[in-house]
């Protein structure tokens, strides 16, 4: 696992590292913004990021995120602006957060936990687990999404600190960065099947 994630890290363009570097405490910066904006806990609006983020861009997860927090405020429940690209169910969801200002209405999962974490502390020593970073350990980018238990998904966080200890980054730098690299390969693959099936 550890040869797999540092392969990717070496083949990173310059600009999936820039942003994967940055991911999250770019991610950290919008939601401390945010918080102050509408008067909650940090960890709080990581955690609706968190709950709106299931089949989600990142860019519509927040502004999801943004549109919930001011529906709150406006006590707007019925609005149409309550709504996501993700599951309703997880709209649910992240509006119980914000009004039991209650983070832990997430964190059903390590990986959900370990999300939250990595916005909120962007220094610490969490790491996000998510599909990407199971395939990217496994060095096959088309495995099947699978759902990790708790011993498993510690031995995948592990690899990833050990890794990020060798090179020098922080765990959830590491991962985003060949999160980033991962999901670009993987785009640029699509693009190229559905060229080549335009041609025949």
């Amino acid at each position: 696992m550890n040869s797999n994630i540092l392969w990717l890290l070496e083949q990173a363009d310059a600009q999936s590292y820039e942003d994967g570097l940055n991911w999250y405490t770019d991610a950290h910066q919008w939601a401390q913004y945010k918080a102050m904006q509408y008067g909650v806990e940090v960890e709080v609006v990581a955690a609706i990021i968190s709950a709106l983020s299931p089949r989600n861009e990142w860019s519509r997860n927040l502004a999801d995120t943004d549109r919930l927090l001011m529906c709150y405020d406006r006590g707007d429940l019925d609005s149409e602006f309550v709504r996501s690209a993700t599951f309703r169910k997880n709209v649910v969801r992240a509006w119980i957060v914000r009004d039991r200002l209650d983070p832990t209405v997430v964190m059903t999962s390590p990986k959900t936990r370990a999300f939250v974490d990595n916005i909120t502390w962007p220094k610490g020593n969490a790491v996000t687990v998510d599909t990407w970073a199971y395939r990217i350990a496994e060095g096959d980018l088309n495995l099947p999404a699978k759902g990790l238990s708790q011993r498993a998904y510690d031995v995948y966080a592990e690899e990833y600190r050990k890794t990020a200890r060798f090179v020098n980054l922080r765990p959830c730098e590491l991962q985003a960065i060949t999160w980033v690299e991962a999901r670009k390969r993987v785009k640029a693959l699509k693009r190229g099947a559905m060229l080549q099936m335009r041609l025949l």
